[in-house]
């Protein structure tokens, strides 16, 4: 059960850090693929696991896009209320 005293400010500093840690996890899965598609490309020489890898990859990435803007915005925001000393979530 989520406590009711936990400031918003505060859950949204939890929520960076666990994206953040989604951040991480999805670079190592772009580096983890690249090397599978330079082994289906370079070594195995079959188009269509290459073609599959690359669409992993492709999806990994615009995933890592995404998530990295994400981030980005709830620290803009996070430090928008701290500078303004605000206790709640500004409406958008």
């Amino acid at each position: 059960m989520a406590d009711k005293n936990v400031k918003p400010i505060d859950k949204l500093k939890s929520l960076i850090s666990q994206l953040r840690e989604m951040e991480h996890y999805s670079r190592s899965n772009i580096e983890k693929l690249s090397e599978f598609w330079l082994l289906l490309e370079e070594e195995v020489k079959h188009d269509e696991f290459t073609n599959e890898a690359d669409a992993l990859l492709t999806a990994q990435d615009n995933f890592e896009q995404h998530i990295v803007k994400l981030i980005d915005s709830l620290q803009m925001t996070v430090n928008r209320m701290e500078q303004e000393g605000l206790v709640e979530i500004p409406a958008a």
